[in-house]
């Protein structure tokens, strides 16, 4: 039996208390495993994003997880959220300079499960990029002269059924459809205006 001795007691549990040795803090296992424990800073107003995919339809295979948090990109792989990802084991991980991601998606046509896998990335200054998380690559770059557009990109989606073609959206207003086959060109696109409505978008 427990007995309270004079003075006043106090029993509350402390989340956080400083020591000579530096500060410590309780946190969820989330925020402690998370691959980038420095302050963050949303001086430069980043974005941050997620996409998911299922490599197969079979109960056993994990999913797969893509977020990006500034100039930073991870792919884990993913349980649902009963099992916690492990942070420090990404799939992949990219940091890129001069730019950043803004929105990415996978393909949802994969080639044989833990071998294959197409992640669509969009970046602030116009470039697109599709890599493989599985491989060590730079992967293809598109619009990297930024000839095409030279406006940060909102949106990105694969065509339905296809992993070659791929439709981009920018902050222009503009979308353009790419195709991972064909040679990106340095000169700027020429088009032909085939139909145009009160001038709110045209026909290209």
């Amino acid at each position: 039996m427990a007995t309270e001795s004079g003075g006043n007691r106090n029993d509350e549990v402390k989340t956080k208390f400083a020591a000579r040795e530096g500060t410590y803090t309780l946190q969820v296992l989330s925020e402690y495993s998370r691959p980038t424990r420095s302050p963050y800073s949303d001086a430069g107003n980043f974005p941050v994003t997620v996409s998911f995919t299922q490599l197969s339809k079979q109960n056993d295979t994990p999913e797969r997880l893509a977020f990006s948090i500034g100039r930073e990109l991870y792919v884990y792989p993913f349980k649902g959220i009963r099992k916690a990802a492990d942070l420090t084991q990404p799939t992949d991980k990219r940091t890129y300079k001069g730019t950043f991601p803004t929105c990415h998606a996978f393909s949802e046509v994969h080639g044989k499960p833990e071998e294959s896998l197409r992640l669509l990335i969009g970046f602030s200054a116009g470039q697109i990029q599709v890599i493989d998380p599985f491989r060590n690559e730079n992967g293809q770059l598109y619009n990297h002269e930024r000839a095409v557009e030279k406006s940060k990109v909102t949106c990105v989606a694969w065509l339905p059924g296809n992993n070659s073609q791929f439709l981009v959206a920018y902050a222009s207003g503009s979308m353009y459809v790419y195709c991972i086959d064909s040679q990106t060109s340095n000169l700027p696109p020429v088009y032909q205006v085939f139909k145009q409505v009160q001038t709110i978008y045209s026909v290209l």
